[in-house]
């Protein structure tokens, strides 16, 4: 006679280890453009016998011949130029991505004219393309000192701070850029990045909100508002944001099974089990050994919570998939097993904890079961 013992993983969803949601959330990246200021502006003056080169110049920096006013500029050697050419020439560099001729240049003028703003912020671009962000956020710093005041500036600077871990600094400089350009989505991904990782989760959360006002579509914006949910053990509001996000594209293992892991905290049992047997996880070229470890853990809980119809209907669907790994396929025969007691299928048992032993002699569960 089949002794009715099993090893149930017994599982406290009050503290379960939920999934990881897989956020697309991108390290924010600083578009990398020239400076507003237009080529050619400065406060230092051409020297007297500069203005032939300037008019020579003129009409290309028009057509913005970036290449043709560099030619021109390699005929000239950099120290006998005025500050004001070297930093023109500094600017024609950086538009033409030569980041090191540059610095040079910039670095020229500025020896001669410490106070220039442009050569400031064009040698911060350069260093925040190089990451040495030391270097950045001195000449950012400067800029300020200066008077430069604007939103790209202060977006800069936040970008900066957060990339050398100075995430509450970062908030100031990214609230600040969206003082001045409210509806800028840059500033506004990279706020949400550095309160995120200040861990400034009802500030992040409000954020998320504003943006979904207008970016009711973004999946990622919606796992945020999930995860940052989650964090806040708001099970409710994570859940509602990740179904959305699974309705919106998410087609991630992942969410799945972080869905299924907030459906059964609900005892929403069947909705659990849909999300696990979805198609669209099972069409992938190869199965994530995560969907079957949620899937095992699910089916534990399942014979704890004594939901026998949620669990054959979970069963069938996995045990008919081809390929199934063999130490899932013993586990799933031993819950086989146990749902064929329940129903009274004493041989259906039977079969189902010989095949589990013939496929790992060792499985204890199985072999205590069977005697």
């Amino acid at each position: 006679m089949l002794c009715h013992f099993f090893l149930v993983m017994l599982m406290s969803w009050n503290s379960v280890c939920l999934a990881s949601l897989v956020i697309d959330i991108e390290d924010p990246q600083w578009r990398f453009s020239l400076l507003n200021t237009p080529l050619g502006a400065t406060d230092a003056q051409l020297a007297p016998e500069e203005n032939g080169f300037a008019l020579q110049i003129q009409p290309l920096l028009r057509q913005q011949a970036y290449q043709a006013i560099s030619d021109a500029f390699a005929e000239r050697p950099l120290a006998g130029d005025s500050a004001a050419l070297q930093q023109l020439r500094g600017q024609i560099l950086i538009s033409l991505k030569r980041y090191e001729e540059a610095e040079t240049a910039l670095l020229a003028a500025l020896d001669k004219m410490p106070d220039l703003v442009i050569s400031h912020r064009g040698l911060s671009l350069i260093y925040m393309i190089n990451e040495d962000f030391s270097n950045a956020r001195t000449h950012l710093r400067r800029s300020i000192e200066l008077g430069v005041a604007d939103a790209q500036l202060y977006g800069q600077l936040a970008y900066v701070n957060l990339k050398t871990d100075f995430p509450a600094s970062a908030i100031a400089g990214y609230q600040q850029a969206l003082y001045l350009e409210p509806d800028n989505k840059q500033w506004q991904q990279g706020l949400l990045f550095a309160l995120l990782n200040s861990k400034s989760l009802a500030p992040a959360q409000a954020l998320v909100d504003e943006m979904l006002s207008a970016q009711g579509q973004n999946v990622s914006l919606w796992l945020t508002r999930s995860q940052i949910a989650l964090n806040r053990e708001d099970y409710n509001a994570a859940l509602s944001s990740l179904e959305i996000a699974l309705s919106l594209g998410s087609d991630e293992v992942s969410n799945y099974v972080a869905a299924a892991q907030l459906h059964l905290k609900q005892n929403s049992y069947r909705r659990a089990v849909n999300l696990l047997t979805d198609k669209k996880l099972w069409q992938k070229e190869e199965v994530n050994t995560e969907l079957y470890d949620a899937i095992e853990q699910t089916a534990a809980y399942l014979v704890y919570q004594n939901q026998w119809n949620e669990l054959s209907r979970l069963l069938t669907s996995v045990t008919g998939q081809n390929n199934l790994p063999k130490r899932y396929r013993v586990d799933f025969n031993v819950y086989a097993a146990q749902l064929a007691m329940e129903e009274g299928k004493i041989t259906n048992a039977r079969k189902s904890l010989e095949a589990a032993i013939n496929q790992d002699p060792s499985h204890g569960e199985a072999l205590l079961a069977l005697g």
